[in-house]
């Protein structure tokens, strides 16, 4: 269904609909990362506020374990799951998804050269956009290849 969209919007000429579905993909994303955002505060809140934290999480907690520690476990678990959220959303925008890196101002610029994530959305960008082949492409997966590579060894030291 996507490739029928593609299809259809590069050969109609339609730029607008590209830049609309992309603007209404952020705005949705930025939508989410908020409330998400807002619920984990609000989970955190009422986990450490609550005077009588017993009875609180066996309210909660129909099905599992009615230890407060575990309750503890859970809640910062999900705000850690809502906060890398939050970041992955923080770092798409220099990645040149939406707004192309040669629009960013100078500091900006600099981290999208240097940044991973903006080859790969450039290869695909490329592949998806402008139908290209792997040998056009060749330099973004070493890029994403040589960084893979070393952060694995870095691991492994």
């Amino acid at each position: 269904m996507r490739r029928e969209w593609v299809q259809a919007v590069m050969e109609g000429k339609q730029d607008i609909l590209v830049v609309q579905t992309l603007r209404n993909w952020v705005m949705a994303s930025s939508f989410l990362a908020s409330a998400a955002i807002l619920i984990g505060l609000g989970i955190l809140d009422v986990t450490f506020r609550t005077d009588n934290i017993a009875a609180f999480t066996q309210a909660l907690d129909l099905f599992g374990t009615k230890s407060e520690a575990m309750w503890l476990m859970k809640s910062v678990v999900l705000v850690m799951g809502i906060l890398s959220g939050l970041l992955n959303v923080i770092l798409f925008f220099p990645r040149g998804a939406v707004h192309p890196i040669a629009s960013f101002a100078e500091w900006l610029k600099t981290f999208g050269k240097i940044s991973p994530e903006a080859y790969a959305v450039d290869a695909l960008k490329g592949t998806l956009f402008k139908g290209a082949h792997l040998a056009s492409i060749a330099t973004d997966i070493a890029f994403v290849s040589v960084f893979t590579i070393m952060m694995m060894t870095q691991q492994q030291s």
